[in-house]
């Protein structure tokens, strides 16, 4: 082993071969803009839309209430499936096949 370094020479450089590979890589939106037939011919226009504090406040509230929606929903089912399972476990112990 030459310097001592005990691979932390061939580590630096193998990190930055990765960075420089990074740095040179086209993103997967820009590979994708010229490929999707929806976008042929057409010019992407991002507008900078901001929202006032009414609008923000209001996609708050949907926020909160759709995720609590999906909270209980998520609950309920776990609850039910744990019944079920001790409703089959009570009559697997207990039932007419335990004689």
């Amino acid at each position: 082993m030459s310097g001592g370094g005990f691979g932390a020479l061939d580590a630096m450089n193998k990190s930055l071969k990765n960075n420089r590979g990074l740095v040179r890589k086209v993103s997967a939106f820009e590979r994708m803009k010229g490929h999707s037939s929806a976008l042929k011919g057409r010019k992407l226009i991002f507008t900078d839309k901001r929202l006032n504090n009414q609008q923000l406040e209001e996609l708050r509230r949907k926020t909160i209430k759709s995720d609590r929606i999906h909270t209980i929903k998520q609950v309920l089912k776990m609850i039910i499936v744990l019944a079920t399972l001790v409703v089959l476990l009570i009559l697997l112990i207990s039932g007419p096949l335990s004689k």
